[in-house]
């Protein structure tokens, strides 16, 4: 599901097969109890192979930062907003693949 959202999110208006694609990831938290940590880490790793057996060839960057920086330059690093996933997510999904989110990031 994953993997096919990302093709339609890429495909949409760009419709060419050659097109050079970067992915970054948040990293991992060292809060998580317990196996939660071991669980996401083996999650992650899974997605990240599939990720990149999926787009070989077209994949120009597999990135993955840590979780203060992606909110940071989503601009919800501050106290009181660390824990709202959603303000991040809609910052970085409102902006054009050509946005400055990118150019922070690389």
């Amino acid at each position: 599901m994953i993997i096919k959202t990302l093709d339609d999110f890429i495909d949409n208006g760009l419709h060419a097969s050659d097109t050079l694609i970067y992915i970054s990831s948040e990293g991992l938290s060292y809060n998580s109890t317990g196996d939660a940590a071991l669980n996401l880490a083996t999650y992650k790793g899974v997605l990240l192979s599939k990720l990149y057996e999926h787009y070989f060839g077209r994949l120009k960057g597999l990135y993955t930062y840590p979780p203060i920086t992606m909110k940071s330059v989503a601009g919800c690093a501050k106290k009181g907003q660390l824990a709202d996933k959603n303000k991040m997510i809609k910052a970085f999904t409102k902006e054009p693949i050509n946005s400055i989110f990118k150019d922070m990031l690389l």
